[in-house]
């Protein structure tokens, strides 16, 4: 059974908002729709996105873990 949607918000709010820690990757892209936020950590396997005006884009837990985490950045040009 997944989280409750007041849940699924809590969790997001906690992740996205907790100072960096050295297991977490964020990437800041902007778009057109202004500056995205995109949030990893490699020791929970979390995944979160959020943009410029603190709005919760997404939040989940990578089927794939950090091999999507690479994808995603390796596809905004982000990987060193």
């Amino acid at each position: 059974m997944g989280l409750s949607e007041r849940e699924y918000l809590r969790e997001t709010d906690a992740f996205l908002s907790k100072p960096m820690t050295e297991s977490m990757e964020e990437i800041v892209i902007e778009c057109r729709g202004g500056r995205k936020i995109y949030r990893y950590d490699y020791s929970t396997n979390e995944y979160g996105v959020i943009n410029e005006h603190d709005n919760a884009g997404t939040y989940y837990n990578p089927e794939k873990g950090a091999e999507e985490w690479e994808s995603i950045i390796k596809a905004e040009g982000k990987k060193k």
